[in-house]
């Protein structure tokens, strides 16, 4: 397969994984950048905030209420280019095995070969 397998594999799930992290941190970053751009911390001071009972509880409990659900935007993403990432990778696996199960065919017939000529070479010393 090649000396530079392992470190093929491992770029390669190092490379993955970046992507995974790119493709999923950044949507839920532009997410909140749009709650947040969107007006919606304006809109909680301007109009929720006023009308509240300035408590720590009903603060907090309407800051919860109007915040954002980051699950959709983390948890189903995640779990899809984590497993479109593993299914990659779980291909690239195949290919290497394939290639290495190719490669001991060749090896073996190879050895044959060898062998069929050293049991001639010996008989040829013989004869001789």
């Amino acid at each position: 397969v090649g000396a530079g397998a392992g470190d093929d594999l491992a770029s390669h799930g190092a490379d993955a994984a970046s992507l995974v992290e790119a493709r999923v941190f950044d949507r839920a970053l532009a997410y909140l950048r749009g709650f947040l751009h969107g007006g919606s911390i304006d809109d909680f001071f301007g109009r929720s905030l006023p009308k509240l009972e300035l408590g720590e509880d009903s603060v907090y409990h309407a800051l919860v209420r109007d915040a954002p659900d980051l699950e959709p935007e983390l948890l189903a993403p995640l779990a899809a280019q984590g497993e479109a990432t593993l299914r990659q990778f779980g291909e690239r696996l195949d290919a290497l095995a394939a290639h290495a199960g190719a490669a001991r065919i060749d090896a073996d017939a190879l050895a044959g070969v060898l062998a069929s000529y050293d049991d001639l070479a010996a008989r040829l010393a013989e004869v001789a």
